[in-house]
């Protein structure tokens, strides 16, 4: 289950010749050559209809090989007999049409005991390259193998923006994701024992401290997909209670409450989700707490919750047979958030306590289970009025966050497959929106620091700002209600169900929202373990301005 750990070694002294074997893989990642322009700056095409229309392709395959033999040139860590063997096997694939495109992929199993497997990966152009096309690129050229490596030794790209820890996670993480299977998985995946990151440059070589974070970054991932992907009926809020526990045996003070009556009375939104299951899965309010090991080092207190609808059938406004198959993964916000307690119960940041909340229940029908046009309490105090049974996962989460205002939080974080119109807005990224004013939401934001964390761990993201209007478009017309869990019917509906959540707030505390229910899962329905990367390198990146001295205030 999940992603085996790997042994990560680094590479670069000068004349280190790194001997592989036939039981190696060498994977060598390559820009593409930019288009050949013209007097005017337009770029030439392939189908150029100029009578000398094949002069721009030939100059571009001459301009890619000659990029990668100068690339290739620049490695102090490989061997003469190496580097020629690379440039035969870089020639033999131009030859059959590889050219560094994006995701592009060309293979050569070894053959014979003194030359490792050669895979080259297609980075695409080096202007266009940040970290999650990197991972992606990483790992779409992995998912193309067959068989076990020994190692598997990647020569890092250089002449990028991207530091050497981010081409590196990109890259682990680009491993981990090649080596996942599922609990349920009917055969084993590819895997190599060892990953060895070969870097010619001149910037210092990971610590041994950012190594293991590196692993620990990148395995987060790989465990939130393993709950992510359980089949709905091995799936109960009692599987999240349980894995809750464990993590008690890492240091986590964990709470979970049952009662039904302390439910109702205390997070009626959450509990008319819960009605129509209180028989057969019943509601689950989980808390975990992780405080460092010196307690009075304490700078910040964060708060982190994560939608967890165990599974979502769209409740009486019940949802289409396709619409439905993914809900297994309507969970995945409560996954993410185990998956990062997990790893900072192990990393141990020394100056954040956190806490992390998950309003576990499935959304199903039964002669008790909610109804629209109901009108319903909140634990902030609100009266809710039910304009979609489909719109459930907010109503979880504006109890959520008003209970985790309770313990007073400097900043929360909420992690969401929120809302369908995220996909339209953001696309297969992380919608990431916060409660601060468009002005506000400039460098040095709660917003734009994440922002910059998720570049670094390689999550792909989109900013979105929440406006007065979407407030506005959730305001309830009804004399007996506040406000609505849908919009208006015009658009903007991840920001207006960001506005509901917000809602929930005791104060202007900053909250840090990220709804990714258009990238939770790939096009073949298995999970992605987004957001996850990005949050907790964003709880490590604040960990060390902390340590350093910096202002835990944003702008």
């Amino acid at each position: 289950m999940g992603s085996p750990e790997i042994e990560i070694y680094q590479s670069q002294e000068p004349g280190q010749h790194l001997p592989l074997h036939s039981h190696d893989l060498l994977f060598w990642p390559l820009f593409a050559a930019l288009p050949a322009q013209g007097p005017a700056g337009r770029h030439f095409s392939s189908s150029s209809r100029s009578l000398d229309a094949q002069a721009p392709v030939q100059s571009a395959v001459d301009q890619f090989q000659e990029s990668a033999l100068s690339a290739l040139g620049a490695r102090s860590d490989l061997s003469l007999e190496r580097r020629q063997w690379l440039e035969q096997c870089l020639e033999t694939a131009i030859h059959e049409g590889f050219r560094g495109g994006f995701t592009q992929s060309w293979y050569l199993p070894s053959l014979d005991s003194a030359q490792p497997s050669l895979l080259l990966g297609g980075l695409g152009f080096s202007f266009q390259l940040e970290g999650y096309r990197l991972q992606q690129a990483g790992s779409d050229a992995l998912r193309t193998l067959k068989g076990q490596y020994q190692r598997l030794i990647v020569i890092l790209p250089q002449h990028t923006r991207l530091s050497l820890y981010t081409r590196s996670l990109a890259f682990v993480s680009a491993v981990y994701n090649w080596q996942y299977t599922s609990a349920e998985a009917l055969k084993t995946a590819t895997h190599a024992s060892a990953l060895v990151l070969s870097d010619c440059s001149s910037a210092p070589l990971l610590s041994a401290g950012q190594l293991r974070q590196l692993q620990l970054v990148a395995a987060a991932r790989s465990r939130a997909r393993d709950l992510i992907n359980t089949p709905p009926n091995l799936k109960h809020t009692r599987l999240l209670a349980d894995r809750a526990r464990e993590l008690a045996g890492l240091g986590l003070k964990v709470q979970i409450e049952e009662d039904l009556n302390w439910i109702a009375a205390n997070m009626p939104a959450f509990y008319s989700v819960a009605r129509g299951s209180v028989e057969s899965d019943p509601p689950r309010w989980i808390q975990l707490e992780y405080q460092p090991p010196t307690a009075e080092q304490v700078q910040m207190r964060i708060a982190l919750i994560g939608k967890s609808v165990i599974f979502d059938t769209g409740g009486y406004q019940i949802k289409s047979d396709k619409g439905m198959l993914t809900m297994k993964a309507d969970m995945a916000g409560g996954a993410g958030t185990l998956a990062v307690m997990e790893a900072v119960a192990k990393l141990q940041p020394k100056h954040l306590a956190l806490r992390a909340y998950l309003a576990a229940t499935p959304n199903l029908i039964s002669s008790t289970a909610f109804v629209p046009d109901s009108i319903i309490e909140s634990s902030c105090g609100k009266r809710i009025e039910i304009r979609h049974t489909d719109a459930e996962g907010r109503l979880t989460l504006i109890d959520a966050v008003s209970q985790a205002c309770h313990h007073d939080p400097d900043l929360l974080l909420t992690m969401a497959t929120l809302t369908g119109a995220s996909r339209a807005a953001a696309g297969m990224r992380a919608a990431l929106m916060s409660n601060e004013q468009p002005a506000e939401a400039q460098s040095g934001s709660w917003r734009e620091r994440f922002a910059d964390s998720a570049r670094t761990a390689c999550d792909p993201f989109q900013t979105l700002d929440v406006l007065a209007e979407d407030y506005e478009a959730i305001q309830s017309k009804q004399d007996a209600a506040d406000i609505k869990n849908t919009g208006d019917g015009w658009g903007r509906g991840s920001q207006s169900a960001a506005a509901f959540v917000f809602s929930g707030l005791d104060s202007r505390r900053p909250i840090v929202h990220l709804d990714f229910a258009g990238g939770d899962m790939t096009r073949d329905d298995k999970a992605t373990g987004v957001t996850v990367q990005g949050v907790l390198q964003f709880l490590l990146d604040l960990d060390q301005e902390l340590a350093e001295g910096g202002s835990s205030s944003s702008t």
